[in-house]
C-alpha cells in the first residue's frame, strides 16, 4: 500500500518520492477506470502534488512504480547523516540511523497524541536565506532547486516555544516542529497555539510557516487560515 506517499511525495533526509517514482496508477471517480500518470504529470513539489490540487476528491490511488537502481547508491549528504564514516556505510547502517533519528525526534503517537511535523520546511530565496544568516549564523538550511529549505524546527526553536502550552496543546518539548496533546487539547487549542508559533516566526523571521498536516472541519476539508476565522 502506498499511502499518502504521492499525495504528500514524502521525504526525509534529502530523498523524496518523486527522486524514484515513475508512475502513479489511480482509479477515476468520475468514470471508475483506472489510469496511469508519469511522474512529470503528478506535478509533484515539496510536500505536494495535483493529487492536492486538480485531482482532489476525484481520484484513488491504487498503485505506485518505483524505479531503483540496480546499484546501491548511499545518500547520506543531508542532516545528521554527514556525520556517519564512508567506510561502514551499507543500507542497513543507514536504515538505522534514519530510524533512530526519527524516534529521537518524533514522540509515538500511540503513547503521546500527535501528526508528526505540524509545519513544513519553509523554501525561501538565497537572498532573503543571506541576510538571515548575516543576523543568524548558525541557521540550518540547504539548497533546494535554486533556493533555500531552511528547518522549521530550528526558527520555532529560535522563537523560544519548545514546552510552550495553549490549554491542552504544547508544542514537544524536545522537538519544537511537533505540536502535541500534551493534557486533553482541544481543537481550539491546537489552532491558537500554532497560530502564536507561526506569527512568532514572521516577525522574527520575515518567514510565513506553512502547516504540513491537514485539517478537517465540519463538512470538509479546511486549512489553519479558514479555522481560525471561524473562531472569531
Amino acid at each position: 500500500c502506498s499511502g499518502s506517499a504521492p499525495i504528500q511525495n514524502i521525504g526525509a533526509y534529502g530523498v523524496e518520492l518523486q527522486d524514484v517514482c515513475e508512475y502513479v496508477d489511480i482509479l477515476c471517480l468520475d468514470t471508475y477506470t483506472v489510469k496511469r500518470l508519469s511522474k512529470e504529470e503528478c506535478l509533484f513539489g515539496y510536500r505536494d502534488s495535483i493529487f492536492k490540487h486538480a485531482l482532489y476528491g476525484k481520484a484513488i490511488v491504487v498503485a505506485i512504480g518505483l524505479t531503483l537502481p540496480k546499484e546501491w547508491q548511499p545518500c547520506n549528504h543531508y542532516g545528521p547523516l554527514k556525520s556517519l564514516a564512508a567506510d561502514t556505510l551499507s543500507p542497513r547502517t543507514i536504515f538505522d540511523e534514519v530510524c533512530a533519528i526519527r524516534s529521537s525526534k518524533l514522540p509515538d503517537p500511540r503513547v503521546q497524541g500527535n501528526a508528526g511535523s505540524f509545519f513544513k520546511n519553509p523554501v525561501i530565496t538565497k537572498d532573503h536565506f543571506d541576510r538571515l544568516l548575516a543576523l543568524y549564523p548558525n541557521i540550518v538550511g540547504y539548497e533546494s532547486n535554486d533556493m533555500i529549505k531552511v528547518a522549521a524546527g530550528w526558527l520555532i526553536d529560535q522563537c523560544q516555544f519548545k514546552g510552550v502550552t495553549e490549554g491542552g496543546a504544547q508544542v514537544h518539548p524536545n522537538q519544537a516542529l511537533v505540536i502535541i496533546n500534551y493534557d486533553e487539547a482541544s481543537a481550539v487549542d491546537i489552532l491558537k497555539l500554532a497560530e502564536r508559533v507561526r506569527q512568532s516566526v514572521l516577525n522574527k523571521f520575515d518567514i510565513r510557516l506553512e502547516h504540513e498536516v491537514r485539517f478537517m472541519g465540519r463538512e470538509c476539508e479546511t486549512n489553519l487560515d479558514k479555522a481560525l476565522e471561524s473562531l472569531a
